[in-house]
């Protein structure tokens, strides 16, 4: 019985584990989240640049100038830039 009993507390502190790695992760694309739209906001480029990976794919939606994949920051910094300065600074 105490081989069971050590299994099953073995299996709870294992799921215990994975939800709180879960919770860590969403928490951390929140933090992520955050610190794009402040960056951005602030015109931080720095961490803006940071957020993220060197090779990477911005799969931007819509039917306009700015619609289409961006691969890399070479391709995404200028549709931003053009979004920017389109909308006035405000992206709306």
């Amino acid at each position: 019985m105490g081989c069971v009993a050590n299994e099953v507390e073995v299996m709870v502190e294992a799921a215990l584990w994975l939800r709180i790695k879960e919770r860590t992760k969403i928490m951390n694309n929140i933090d992520t989240a955050k610190s794009y739209i402040k960056s951005v906001q602030t015109g931080d480029m720095a961490t803006f640049g940071n957020l993220f990976a060197v090779e990477f794919s911005w799969h931007q939606p819509g039917n306009n100038r700015f619609s289409g994949t961006k691969n890399g920051m070479s391709e995404l910094g200028p549709m931003l830039g053009g979004m920017m300065k389109a909308s006035g600074g405000s992206f709306a």
